[in-house]
């Protein structure tokens, strides 16, 4: 039994642990387990306050795989051109959210707090609501809310709007996110939307933006260990001379991969000079490699890994350092501190305003008035 590396447990690790709350969910494949193997499996996530609900292989693929990362990933990203045109599996995204709802039934007791998490179970509070009238359900988005003129391309569009309504209250990253989802709620309901509220079926359902953070302490934990202090040293002197850019990403075509490696290889097109004085270390979490789709943008990325180390790369130097795999916390912090945070040199900045048109200063200072005209906005 292993820790996922993703994003949404890794962040919420932290709270489900102080909480002493219960994290229901996936556990993962245990088709292979023994009967006498599942019910240790059982014992031990008991132990970490965690209950199971075991999928098929069919639910896996029309679930997870289908219609949650075929269809609302790319649809949420605003790339309808990434979903397939065919069978949708939308009755298994209806059966797996059902069963989701209830196994927290069957664990809730009156006065406990509901939190939902994400795209994959948008049916789910209003299942929750069904079954359980009074209880108080938040639910959260992990990724972009698109706008309603894109939502209107689900067939599905006004079930997933009132799956969230049955949740009391509603939260994205971003103002933006908020807006659009208001914006929906109207546009594609009829619902009249109060600011950062909404009546619906004689309840108040709020919503509003919650940006998710880190656990700062536990970074600054790791940061300060000797073990992170070593891993430092080496990741230095493993660069000794080279300016270090680091680049953490899961492995997906909406993370500006390919792009990022694609710049690197014009920077050192236009500027040849600094051939030898960069290090590129990108770390790419698998992801999804079950889908079709991703087992073929890993391929794509790997070429243009490939090409630029190709074009680019020495007897002694290669600018990019391509990690296939996930990496603990401690891990991290150590890459995050090895890279370079010190004021560019000369060299860098002149490649800076050759790529951009403007000094690093100069762009520093346009994004901040951006910044101030939005937080306006």
């Amino acid at each position: 039994m292993k820790r996922s590396l993703g994003g949404l447990a890794t962040g919420l690790a932290g709270p489900h642990q102080r909480s002493n709350g219960l994290w229901i969910g996936w556990p993962g494949d245990v088709s292979k387990l023994t009967a006498a193997e599942r019910a240790e499996l059982e014992t031990r996530l008991s132990a970490e306050n965690v209950v199971p609900v075991y999928l098929s292989r069919d639910e896996v693929e029309g679930f997870y795989e289908g219609f949650s990362n075929r269809v609302l990933w790319p649809l949420c990203h605003y790339l309808l051109d990434h979903i397939p045109l065919r069978a949708m599996e939308w009755e298994q995204y209806q059966q797996v959210n059902a069963r989701f709802a209830d196994a927290v039934a069957r664990v809730w007791r009156e006065g406990d707090l509901i939190w939902v998490h994400d795209y994959h179970l948008c049916l789910l509070p209003k299942l929750l609501r069904e079954r359980l009238p009074t209880a108080r359900i938040g639910y959260f988005h992990h990724i972009p809310f698109p706008s309603s003129e894109v939502l209107q391309a689900l067939p599905w569009r006004d079930e997933l709007l009132l799956g969230l309504l049955g949740a009391d209250l509603i939260g994205f990253h971003t103002f933006s996110y908020v807006r659009h989802f208001s914006s929906a709620l109207l546009r594609l309901l009829g619902a009249h939307p109060d600011v950062d509220r909404v009546r619906w079926q004689g309840r108040a359902v709020r919503f509003g933006a919650y940006p998710m953070g880190i656990d700062a302490r536990a970074f600054e934990a790791d940061a300060r260990s000797p073990e992170v202090d070593a891993q430092v040293a080496a990741l230095r002197s493993e660069a000794a001379g080279q300016r270090i850019l680091l680049s953490v990403d899961r492995l997906d075509y909406t993370k500006g991969i390919r792009r990022r490696l694609l710049a690197v290889d014009r920077l050192l097109t236009r500027e040849p000079s600094l051939r030898g004085k960069l290090k590129l270390i990108q770390i790419a979490v698998p992801s999804r490699t079950t889908i079709d789709e991703y087992a073929e943008f890993t391929n794509d990325v790997e070429e243009v890994v490939g090409h630029v180390n190709g074009r680019h790369a020495t007897t002694g130097w290669v600018p990019v350092h391509y990690l296939y795999r996930g990496f603990s916390q401690r891990e991290l912090v150590a890459f995050y501190r090895a890279v370079d945070t010190s004021k560019s040199s000369t060299g860098l900045a002149d490649a800076f305003k050759s790529v951009l048109g403007m000094t690093e200063a100069e762009f520093v200072v346009q994004w901040q008035k951006y910044l101030k005209r939005l937080a306006g906005a």
